[in-house]
This record gives structure tokens, C-alpha cells and sequence, in this order.
């Protein structure tokens, strides 16, 4: 796995390229500066496969060059971890919504860098069969085979996770492991603030069902748009669990009742569908959990808290199924 490591400290920059080394990574580049960093991705021939940046550097601080980095094409899903010392709620936040992937705190722990390092270089690997075997797929039955950048998602696949595309939509959609990266890094901060909620998009196969990848993938896009709209102005990150469930952490728990919430998300969504015009007859519905309040914790059990939170949605469809058979 080729790996550029920036930091403008550099005996802090030492020490990780050496916990790189002991790991086995040997193509590794060690930069002081976030200006020469930046132009070296820019102009390499072979991608990165991965960044870590420092967060905070003079010319440029890391969370901002992760931003400027996300705009490159070909880094739109490269693993970009932040090195830092600050574990503040909102550092982390400012962090992930500019595109970070993970974490890892200074002072450096090998055994931490190494397991990091571990979880980016599956997520690497994770994505490159995936698109080998897309591409095996495609060329099996005759389709002209196409390059890597222009792949998308096929009308046979599952509607299992939010694709790259939606990271660029600006609603804070994040990827299943980094929403987890998320929130086990927000937990840790003693003051932490997180509640989690688990919303459901119903009918989600017969939409899946009705429209094409573009559009199924345009549908999840407004879905998260409505949910980022009527949690405003409180910021809410979020993600597509599969089979239409979006899991929301927030500061504060919904102030409304569940129904009334419920309607207006509805009503934005509905707006949303029939403004873009994509196609017909799609059945829109939805329905929300109450919130899970997340204490802080130095180890987030992260399935136990997204079960529970799913649970409590889960709880309150088959109570308004029961309402509606009455």
C-alpha cells in the first residue's frame, strides 16, 4: 500500500514513519509541508492508496488540506487519516465533514497506528475486488469493459451501502466504517453529546425496484437531504445502514414528538421526489426511532448502540402497524 504521511513536526513524523516500517508498509513518503504534500498528489503518476495528515500544521491545517484533497477525483475514496492530539467533539466533527476517514491521536501507541493503518488498508482492498469483480462482470457477458474511474454502481447490485457519490452531496452522509469511526472517536470525549437515531425509508425495495442506479442512489441522496433539513440547525452526520435505514447521530434529541417530526421529514421528502421529476409512482414513506442517548465512553460498543437505536425504530413501526390494523 503506497502511503504519504504529513506533518509538520518532524521527530513526530519520524516516529510514525517508523511505526509504519516495523508494520511492514515500505512505500511510504514522509512531508513536512501541506503545500508540497498537496502538489505531490496532485502530480504522481500512481495514486496514494492512503494520507494521513497532522491537523495541525501552519500553511494549511490538515482538516482543511483533507477538504482540498476530497476534490481531486482520483482521492474521492482514498482512506485519509487525521493525526491529532485534540479530541473535542467539534475538532472531530470539522474532521469527518470535511472527508476524514479515521483518526490517531498523538502521542503515537504502535499497536494504534498499526490497527489504523490495518482497518485502511482492508477498506482499500475492499473496494478494489469489488470493482475487479464489477468488472469481470461486465466483461463476462459481453459489455465493453470500462476504467476505474467511470464505474458506478450496476442495476444488479444491492442497495446494501451509500456509494462514493454520496460523500461529495454535502448532507454529511458518511460510509458505514467511517460513521463508525465517527462516533467512536466523538464518544471518547468526556463531554461528549451524541444521540443517535435510526430512520426508515419504507418500501425501499419497490424502490429499488422502480428505479435505476442513478436513481435509486438520487432517492438515498434525498432522503438524507430531507433528514439534514429538518434536523437544522442542529448538524447531524449520518448513514445508509442497507435496506433504506439511516442511522443519525445528533447533539440533542429531537425536541418534536416523533409523529410531527415524522410528518415534516415526510413532506420534505415528498417535495423533494416530485421536484426531481426522476420518475413515477415511486411510494415514498418513512418511520423514525426515538432517540438513543450515547454516554461518553472510551470504547464505543458501536453494534450494541446502532442495534439499539434500530430497535427503537423497529419498535415504533410495528406499534403504528398495530394502530393502522385497528
Amino acid at each position: 500500500m503506497k502511503i504519504l504521511a504529513v506533518d509538520d513536526d518532524p521527530i513526530a513524523l519520524d516516529i510514525l514513519g517508523e511505526c509504519l516500517a516495523q508494520a511492514g508498509h515500505e512505500h511510504v513518503t514522509l512531508e513536512t509541508s501541506a503545500k508540497r504534500a498537496f502538489d505531490m498528489l496532485r502530480e504522481t503518476s500512481i495514486a496514494y492508496d492512503c494520507v494521513l495528515l497532522d491537523i495541525d500544521m501552519p500553511e494549511r491545517d490538515g482538516i482543511e488540506l483533507c477538504a482540498d484533497i476530497r476534490r481531486l477525483d482520483r482521492y474521492r475514496n482514498a482512506p485519509i487519516l487525521m493525526i491529532t492530539k485534540h479530541m473535542e467533539q467539534a475538532v472531530v466533527e470539522r474532521a469527518f465533514a470535511a472527508g476524514a476517514t479515521d483518526y490517531v491521536t498523538k502521542p503515537f501507541a504502535f499497536v494504534e497506528v498499526v490497527t489504523r493503518i490495518r482497518v485502511a488498508h482492508a477498506l482499500v482492498q475492499e473496494r478494489r475486488a469489488a470493482l475487479d469483480s464489477y468488472l469481470a462482470l461486465q466483461n463476462s457477458v459481453g459489455q465493453p469493459a470500462v476504467g476505474r474511474a467511470s464505474v458506478r454502481k450496476s442495476k444488479d447490485m444491492p442497495p446494501v451501502m451509500v456509494d462514493e457519490e454520496q460523500h461529495v452531496s454535502g448532507d454529511n452522509l458518511l460510509a458505514l466504517p467511517v460513521f463508525r469511526n465517527y462516533l467512536e472517536q466523538a464518544a471518547r470525549e468526556d463531554k461528549a453529546k451524541i444521540h443517535l437515531t435510526a430512520i426508515k425509508a419504507q418500501y425501499i425495495s419497490r424502490v429499488f425496484e422502480l428505479t435505476s442506479s442513478d436513481e435509486f442512489l438520487e432517492f438515498l441522496k434525498m432522503f438524507a437531504k430531507a433528514i439534514t433539513e429538518e434536523f437544522a440547525p442542529e448538524q447531524v452526520f449520518m448513514t445508509h445502514m442497507g435496506n433504506g435505514v439511516f442511522l443519525c447521530s445528533s447533539h440533542h434529541a429531537p425536541t418534536r414528538n416523533l409523529t410531527k417530526m415524522e410528518d415534516a421529514l415526510l413532506l420534505k421528502l415528498r417535495k423533494l421526489v416530485e421536484t426531481s421529476g426522476f420518475v413515477q409512482d415511486v411510494p415514498v414513506d418513512l418511520v423514525m426511532g426515538s432517540a438513543l442517548k450515547i454516554n461518553p465512553t472510551p470504547k464505543l460498543n458501536f453494534c450494541r448502540a446502532s442495534k439499539a437505536a434500530i430497535a427503537r425504530m423497529d419498535s415504533r413501526d410495528l406499534e403504528q402497524n398495530a394502530v393502522s390494523a385497528a
